[in-house]
């Protein structure tokens, strides 16, 4: 499932949209301009985002060697809930990720991002731009997409991937 994309950009300077990691520190959409940017959106209360979790994570090697950061979102949370979450999954993925537990912003962050179900992928180009989002996909049906929405964008670039580094 795909639908037309906002026309912000991610990390515009009037996002003014503040996230917090499980660490408590505060980050900006902004810090992820110039990368490809698969963001899920979620919560620990979906069995579906609980799910998809399992199908990125048994793609992330294959998601990482496209050159995309993968960042899990989650509204309307706090990091110690979402951190007690993430200390059950039993396996060694873990994407970067953030807490709006502020429930004015993640109101304004699902009105700027078109966002009306859970979970909920967006995926961002290097400029900051939504070019596709979508709901739930299995893990290689993902990467059939990404592969897709990334090579039909002219100028961009993949982001580095770990394999540049070798």
């Amino acid at each position: 499932m795909s639908a037309a994309m906002p026309t912000q950009t991610m990390g515009s300077a009037e996002d003014g949209w503040e996230f917090q990691d499980l660490g408590g520190a505060v980050h900006r959409m902004g810090e992820w301009r110039g990368r490809w940017v698969l963001i899920r959106f979620g919560r620990t209360t979906c069995p579906s985002c609980a799910d998809l979790i399992e199908e990125i994570a048994a793609v992330h090697g294959q998601v990482r060697a496209l050159g995309v950061e993968v960042l899990d979102i989650y509204l309307g949370e706090a990091p110690e809930t979402v951190q007690k979450y993430w200390a059950k999954k039993p396996f060694d993925y873990r994407p970067t990720i953030w807490c709006a537990p502020q429930v004015t912003m993640a109101r304004s962050v699902v009105q700027q991002y078109g966002i009306s179900f859970f979970p909920h992928l967006l995926l961002v180009d290097p400029k900051g731009a939504g070019i596709w989002h979508g709901q739930y996909l299995a893990g290689p049906e993902l990467v059939e997409v990404l592969i897709r929405e990334m090579k039909d964008q002219p100028g961009l670039s993949r982001s580095p991937g770990p394999e540049d580094n070798q």
